[in-house]
């Protein structure tokens, strides 16, 4: 894949068939990776894509906390209590439910999630020979049922506005670092369908680009609007930001994307 003029290889499977849908429809990558942000970025799928994962996979929270607790305070109380042939047939039974676990793993990439359907099919092998992967099952196949869900969706989905990661995320897209072609490239692609995510829930970028709290620091008189390091007042610009010009308490942002 070409970028700018900078080639790269690219093995994300997923990342590919967003390509490759893209060249089927006749469409360019940068259209497909713009279509993909904006769903992505959606808290209205974001909320249904979550409660679609919390019904296919609810089996595997009492499964996991069944085998966690059955392996480690369970199986050598059984040991200790009642001897070492129960502790055997104890062991027995948290394997079969090690089985169970795999088994809707398998069930999950074949009907719920097709697109990933190597990925789960390989955490259901290791599900069933690993008791460590098979208590962590549902975490790990989080990771490839959301993965086209962006964290920001899901904490508009939840109305989580006040969230410090997504005010620093939107700040990062706001104010790019001087000299970084990525980070107007980045912030171009990603605050148009973020704002429309924004409207959605009432609110827009600009809300979340405050200054910091100073009360600890009376002596700053300048900030950075994008990490929010606080300066004295000869400082004019962050050096940990390329030298992104600093904001006075109590001044307006100038000069930001979006």
């Amino acid at each position: 894949l070409v970028v700018g003029g900078t080639g790269t290889r690219l093995s994300s499977t997923r990342c590919l068939e967003i390509l490759r849908r893209a060249r089927r429809r006749g469409g360019t990558p940068v259209a497909a990776v713009r279509q993909a942000w904006r769903l992505a970025l959606s808290p209205v799928r974001a909320r249904r894509e979550w409660r679609r994962w919390c019904l296919a996979s609810g089996p595997l929270g009492w499964q996991t906390q069944f085998l966690t607790y059955g392996f480690f305070p369970g199986l050598p109380a059984v040991y200790v209590a009642l001897g070492s042939t129960k502790a055997v047939l104890f062991a027995l039974w948290l394997w079969a439910l090690m089985m169970m676990i795999a088994g809707h793993l398998w069930w999950l990439g074949r009907r719920v999630y097709p697109e990933v359907r190597a990925a789960l099919r390989m955490n259901a092998v290791l599900a069933a020979l690993v008791p460590f992967h098979a208590m962590r099952a549902r975490e790990i196949a989080a990771v490839h049922a959301l993965g086209t869900t962006h964290p920001v969706a899901m904490l508009l989905s939840t109305s989580d506005l006040t969230n410090p990661w997504l005010a620093r995320f939107i700040r990062e897209l706001r104010h790019p670092r001087p000299g970084l072609a990525e980070d107007n490239a980045r912030a171009a692609a990603l605050v148009p369908p973020l704002t429309r995510a924004l409207a959605a829930c009432g609110t827009e970028p600009a809300a979340f680009d405050l200054p910091p709290d100073h009360s600890s620091d009376p002596a700053a008189t300048a900030y950075c609007p994008r990490c929010h390091a606080m300066f004295l007042e000869q400082a004019a610009d962050c050096p940990d930001c390329r030298g992104l010009a600093l904001m006075p308490f109590g001044g307006t942002v100038a000069g930001a994307v979006g």
